[in-house]
């Protein structure tokens, strides 16, 4: 199994592990991982189902973490296939600059270590060396066959 690393050829075993994986786990997200979080983070918010829709998607009114009012939307954001919460007040700025911010930023702010532990594990996979899988249906002899 060769891979083309930094321009020559090499199928050492430090060549592949550098190549393929970031210190052996694989990022992988989509909306359906992240629906569960962003469930729990509009409860934890008390989040009401407001009339704004994002492309057919309801929108939920909640307390704004940042300023601590109710003003907070936390909608859909498909461009980016993730959720996002917006303040639209002018003094409020969430710790990124900005009066918007991204629902992994917001666990990562202002979630409690739990949460994010199981963020962490649902978006994350441990990779086996060389693609190796473990055994799936290893079949058990029967006594039968032992005798």
């Amino acid at each position: 199994m060769n891979h083309m690393y930094k321009h020559t050829w090499c199928n050492t075993h430090e060549d592949l592990m550098q190549s393929i994986t970031h210190k052996g786990y694989r990022f992988h997200t989509d909306i359906f991982i992240e629906e569960p979080f962003y469930k729990e983070v509009v409860a934890a918010l008390e989040g009401k189902i407001h009339n704004y829709k994002v492309k057919g998607n309801p929108s939920h009114k909640c307390i704004c973490p940042s300023c601590k009012t109710r003003s907070g939307f936390i909608t859909p954001y498909t461009k980016h296939n993730t959720y996002s919460i917006l303040c639209p007040n002018n003094d409020c700025k969430y710790p990124n600059g900005r009066n918007t911010m991204f629902l992994h930023e917001l666990i990562m702010y202002y979630g409690s270590d739990d949460i994010k532990n199981r963020w962490r594990n649902a978006r994350w996979t441990k990779v086996q060396p060389y693609g190796w899988n473990p055994i799936k249906n290893r079949k058990v002899k029967s006594q039968s066959q032992t005798q």
